[in-house]
């Protein structure tokens, strides 16, 4: 198979691999999610699985850069896939022998976090090495547009599901993807245009400080990791908010709650298969920078309900449009900043730089999450959620000004041209 040939099947084979897993996944977070909050009655008991699932990614991600840019990527992509699979048939195997308990989910969740972090990593700092510069983009949109398909069909399905089938259905669900996943992806080949370097001279918390400097050296990397450190403490109050205002206050249904969920990704999925078919964006900032302001205002918006009496129909309906335009909102941010980061990071550093910016977006997350669990229950959604799109947007202005935007159109990047 020639080199064209084989990037077209790694196109289409990255982005159904991505597809199996984010939609396995996706039936199995919507379905423990509702579980959790069923079985506690409170944006705590959520928000603590949130937690279990957030504060491995902040601590191991660095890690797991430093890791992918020493040993074989498709091994440990491998290796964590399978790892994940293994910790999701234990917990089956437990359902057999006990009844399902919040801390074995959230035992879990701890380690699928861990396997999820390296499995994460280490394929986004592959992209470069499966895909030619002409179809990065459409590489990133497409498996955009696989996890935003998941994203619709888990939540569907996992709401049409739930309280008619056991969780066992959920985490067999899980299980079948990942193994077809897994089997997908080892017909890759992760060295197509640019071998691994494997570097083993220095040691393993040298290569974690050469990354930590080679982000601390570069202004435009640093005010990045800055923005997705804040973005990600702030937009915790939707994520624990959203399922608090629409299951515990305004009493959705589990069916209408997983549609609600999955219109957030029929707009990333719009949008993806929009930027997938485009030309290269010319200033991918600018496009992030709007993306982010855009999705704060309307993470404000979806606090009305709280505000205005409204019927059902109409909340689940209002709820739809507003997921809708978030999800558009959510791809003018992700798809233009993936673009912008693997064209300026150098090769041999990108799995230590995207390790460190997992860390940096994750990092204050946890701190959130209780947080934002504590706020809900004490002083509601209105005075929780709309301060924080309010400082998503102050915060955005201030890192990402029109200055720096300007001296960072695409054009200027080079730093991985092939």
């Amino acid at each position: 198979m020639d080199v064209k040939k084989r990037v077209t099947y790694h196109l289409w084979t990255f982005a159904f691999s991505k597809l199996l897993s984010s939609f396995g996944s996706s039936v199995y977070g919507f379905g423990i999610s509702l579980y959790i909050l069923t079985a506690t009655g409170s944006a705590i008991g959520f928000a603590v699985n949130l937690v279990c699932h957030t504060l491995p990614r902040a601590i191991l991600a660095p890690f797991a850069g430093t890791l992918a840019d020493r040993l074989s990527k498709k091994k440990i992509v491998l290796f964590s896939q399978g790892g994940a699979t293994l910790i999701v048939t234990g917990l089956l195997t437990f359902t057999f022998i006990s009844d399902l308990n919040i801390y074995a989910i959230y035992t879990a969740t701890t380690f699928l976090s861990l396997f999820s972090t390296f499995n994460s990593v280490t394929l986004t700092s592959a992209i470069t090495q499966l895909f030619d510069q002409e179809r990065i983009q459409k590489a990133i949109s497409l498996q955009q547009a696989s996890i935003s398909l998941s994203t619709i069909g888990g939540p569907v399905l996992g709401g049409a599901l739930f309280g008619l089938v056991s969780m066992r259905t959920f985490l067999f669900i899980y299980i079948s993807c990942y193994i077809l996943s897994i089997l997908l992806q080892s017909t890759m080949n992760f060295s197509l245009y640019r071998k691994n370097n494997q570097t083993k001279s220095s040691t393993l918390t040298t290569s974690l400080i050469q990354g930590l400097q080679y982000v601390k050296n570069n202004p435009l990397l640093l005010n990045l990791f800055l923005v997705s450190l804040l973005i990600n403490f702030f937009a915790v109050a939707l994520a624990i908010g959203l399922p608090y205002m629409a299951v515990e206050r305004l009493d959705i249904q589990p069916g209408h709650f997983g549609i609600i969920e999955g219109t957030f990704a029929s707009g990333m999925l719009l949008a993806s298969l929009y930027f997938s078919i485009q030309k290269t964006f010319l200033n991918p900032l600018r496009l992030t920078r709007w993306g982010i302001i855009v999705a704060s205002s309307l993470m404000a918006l979806t606090t009305l309900p709280m505000l205005i009496s409204l019927s059902y129909t109409a909340n689940v309906s209002f709820y739809i449009i507003m997921g809708l335009f978030y999800g558009l909102s959510i791809s003018f941010i992700n798809t233009p900043l993936g673009l912008l980061l693997q064209r300026v990071i150098e090769e041999d550093v990108k799995g230590r730089v995207f390790g460190i910016m997992e860390m940096m977006a994750q990092g204050l997350s946890p701190i959130g999450m209780m947080a934002y669990g504590f706020a809900l229950d004490r002083f509601g959604a209105v005075w929780s959620i709309i301060p924080s799109s309010l400082c998503m947007i102050a915060f955005t202005l201030l890192l990402l000004n029109e200055k720096q935007v300007r001296t960072h159109p695409i054009e200027s990047s080079s730093a991985t041209k092939a």
